[in-house]
This record gives C-alpha cells, sequence and structure tokens, in this order.
C-alpha cells in the first residue's frame, strides 16, 4: 500500500508545485502511516519507481531525455548513468528523510 501511495504522492507532488512539496507530502505520510511496516523505505521506493516512470513517460512523449543526459554527462564530466541516478535519488532520500522524520514526530509529539 505504502508502494502505490508514494508512487501517487510523488507523482500529484511534482505536477502541482515541483518536487519541494514532496517533503512536506512525506512527512505527513509518515506521521499517518507510523504504525505500518517501514513507511519511509516504502514511501521513498515508491518515489523513486515514480520518477522512472515519469522519465519514461516523457521520452515516450518524444521529450529529448536522452540527450538532456548527455548533455549533463558532458557539463559534469561524469557518466549518463551517474546523472540519472543521481536524479532518481534525490527525490528518493528527500521523501525517505522526511517520511522518517513524520514517523519520529508522530510516534514522540503527536501520537506518544
Amino acid at each position: 500500500m505504502s508502494l502505490v501511495v508514494g508512487l501517487v504522492l510523488a507523482v500529484a507532488a511534482q505536477a502541482l508545485a515541483g518536487w519541494w512539496l514532496l517533503a512536506v507530502v512525506a512527512f505527513g505520510w509518515g506521521v499517518f502511516a507510523r504504525t505500518t511496516a517501514s513507511p519511509a523505505a516504502r514511501l521513498a521506493l515508491g518515489v523513486l519507481l515514480a520518477g522512472m516512470i515519469r522519465l519514461g513517460w516523457e521520452g515516450f512523449r518524444g521529450a529529448p531525455v536522452g540527450e538532456v543526459g548527455r548533455l549533463m554527462a558532458e557539463i559534469t564530466a561524469v557518466p549518463a548513468v551517474a546523472v540519472w541516478g543521481l536524479a532518481f535519488l534525490l527525490p528518493a532520500l528527500v521523501a525517505l528523510c522526511a517520511a522518517t522524520l513524520g514517523v519520529a514526530a508522530g510516534k514522540r509529539f503527536l501520537f506518544g
């Protein structure tokens, strides 16, 4: 369930306000899903998969995804795989950290 919620929340947060809203939504998810098994890790996995699906969808629609990866690899002097890996990991790590803080806050301060 957390994986599906992670997918939906990630896509909705990015569509509404970019990835900045992702931390707020992940924190809220951590507070309210604190009793489930590893809600932060499942949410982060969902966010990671949502990023990959979204990139695949943009590529399918004709966006120059490969060209952007090649250009970023040239600018940063790292392989394109590393650029895409970091692009997928950043929102997942933001969601993981925010949901972990939400779980801790929910257990300690709100519903202790």
